[in-house]
C-alpha cells in the first residue's frame, strides 16, 4: 500500500519514476488444526521508468494513459480482491 500511495503522491512530481512491488508468498505454518498461509511479503521493488504522467496499461487514445506498459487497474483490482475478498 506504502508503494500504491508514493505513486499517487508523486504522479505530478518531475523525474519521478514510479514503482510496483513483487510480491512472493511466506511458507505456511502447522498448527493442531491444519496449515495456515502466513501471506505474502515484498520480494522486490521494481522501478518502472519512461511512463511520464501515463496510467500503465490505460488506453493509448486517453488522456494519460500508456498502453505499452504493465496493467496497473489490472494488478491493483487482484490485489484488493486477494487482500479482501471482493
Amino acid at each position: 500500500m506504502e508503494v500504491i500511495a508514493n505513486n499517487i503522491a508523486n504522479a505530478n512530481t518531475p523525474g519521478y519514476s514510479r514503482q510496483s512491488a513483487q510480491l512472493a508468498t511466506l511458507g505456511s505454518m502447522y498448527t493442531g488444526a491444519g496449515y495456515l498461509g502466513r501471506g505474502v511479503t515484498v520480494a522486490t521493488l521494481v522501478e518502472i521508468t519512461r511512463l511520464g504522467h501515463a496510467w500503465s496499461g490505460g488506453a493509448a487514445r486517453l488522456p494519460f494513459g500508456d498502453d505499452l506498459g504493465p496493467d496497473a487497474s489490472r494488478m491493483v483490482w487482484a490485489f484488493a480482491s486477494r487482500q479482501f475478498g471482493t
